[in-house]
């Protein structure tokens, strides 16, 4: 897959700050904590930063989906995919919560190649859905209850998404341009 690299974000070694945005990515000392980015601050030449987040940016990969026919179809099933047997849950599209945001974001429900995400950190998948890989957090511990400052390019990427006209994306099944919106369910 040529152009979904990812995009390397300094951490805090403490997981209290990315050195990211337009504000904060020249940062030499974490403001939360004041601990120096890199490893060895006194290093002459190229340093090397405490902590390492590569986020993989959902967008293009999203918009990847729509570049292949097949994919493309696959990923409006759920409009048309719909369990016919009462009580039966066979998709989420089945499900109370997805019934219940078609009806409070209409707009958002007219357009079946919008996308639905769920979050797993843990690798549970009961409807052996797609999983695509977002953030990978380089370091010898693990954030535990700071996961939320990793979470970050994240969420601005899913801000980007939710909001109106959405994210303009050419579906190649049916040779037409949309803006594409996505939403965590």
């Amino acid at each position: 897959m040529s152009g979904l690299g990812y995009e390397s974000i300094h951490a805090c070694v403490n997981d209290c700050f990315l050195f990211w945005g337009e504000d904060h990515k020249d940062k030499q000392l974490c403001p939360v904590c004041n601990t120096s980015r890199w490893k060895d601050s006194n290093t002459s030449g190229k340093k090397v930063p405490n902590k390492v987040l590569c986020y993989f940016s959902i967008i293009p990969r999203l918009q990847h989906l729509y570049k292949s026919s097949h994919t493309a179809k696959e990923m409006t099933w759920h409009a048309t995919g719909k369990c016919m047997e009462p009580g039966k849950m066979q998709h989420l599209v089945d499900g109370r919560a997805w019934k219940n945001f078609d009806t409070k974001y209409p707009d958002f429900a007219k357009e079946p190649r919008n996308v639905r995400l769920g979050l797993a950190a843990d690798g549970f998948n009961p409807f052996k859905s797609s999983f695509m890989l977002t953030l990978l957090i380089l370091g010898p511990k693990s954030p535990g209850k700071d996961i939320d400052v990793y979470l970050r390019p994240f969420i601005n990427d899913l801000k980007n998404l939710w909001a109106k006209p959405g994210v303009e994306t050419i579906d190649v099944a049916t040779g037409q341009k949309f803006n594409m919106r996505a939403m965590v369910l």
